[in-house]
């Protein structure tokens, strides 16, 4: 059982309705999991669970990326949710996988509209990483991500106000690490870099909606290239 106190988005949202602050949102998870050790370098993990929420402060996320939140505990919900994930290391290479494939739904007492998709909906995410030891000091981590867009609020003008999604996110990123002992600290210089691949991906939406299918969208960051030092002691 898990408690959680209004933010402070929320709480101003309460004051300038006039209202008292909202009650603890609460939320029970059931969980069930099989975890296993194939072999020494090898294992996996499987988690099927159920979230049920209630006294929620509900929000909506707009086509245009607004966060509007309720003044008040107005909603219930619950979370469905599979997940997997398998890991294998040895001295020089290490290898991570996560698959998940969930859905949110809520139901606001005060809207009459019923069940409806959480703006937290977000059907599916796969995520890999990869780290390659080739010496001692020298090492290549390779990451990438995939996740199904969230939810949102189509407000636009014109058009029914129907939850949908914001298109699919992904990601590639490669960084390449020099460990450089300096002093007895554990000192790396790396140069990383971000979205390898320059992927499209939707923030938001804006300007005129041509249709549903093909809106207008403001973008994330293309490739960022880094380089840095990082020093531990």
């Amino acid at each position: 059982m898990y408690t959680q106190s209004a933010n402070q988005v929320q709480l101003l949202a309460a004051s300038r309705a006039g209202l008292p602050v909202p009650q603890l949102q609460r939320a029970m998870h059931l969980t069930l999991g099989v975890e296993q050790a194939l072999r020494r370098d090898l294992s996996f993990r499987v988690e099927a669970y159920l979230k049920t929420l209630d006294r929620l402060i509900s929000y909506e996320r707009l086509r245009s990326g607004e966060i509007v939140s309720a003044p008040r505990n107005d909603a219930r919900g619950n979370i469905k949710g599979v997940e997997f994930e398998a890991a294998f290391s040895d001295e020089r290479v290490f290898g991570w996988i996560n698959v998940a494939v969930m859905r949110a739904e809520e139901y606001n007492e005060y809207d009459g509209l019923g069940w409806r998709l959480s703006p937290a909906d977000q059907r599916k995410t796969v995520t890999t990483v990869f780290e390659f030891r080739l010496s001692d000091r020298l090492s290549v981590n390779l990451r990438a991500f995939y996740g199904s867009g969230f939810a949102y609020l189509n407000d636009a003008p014109g058009t029914p106000d129907l939850r949908l999604h914001y298109p699919e996110y992904k990601r590639a990123d490669a960084r390449v690490s020099y460990a450089v002992p300096v002093a007895g600290t554990a000192s790396q210089v790396y140069l990383e870099i971000l979205n390898l691949f320059s992927h499209r991906n939707a923030f938001s939406f804006t300007g005129e909606q041509k249709n549903p299918l093909t809106p207008d969208v403001n973008l994330l960051l293309p490739m960022i290239v880094n380089a840095g030092v990082r020093v531990q002691w």
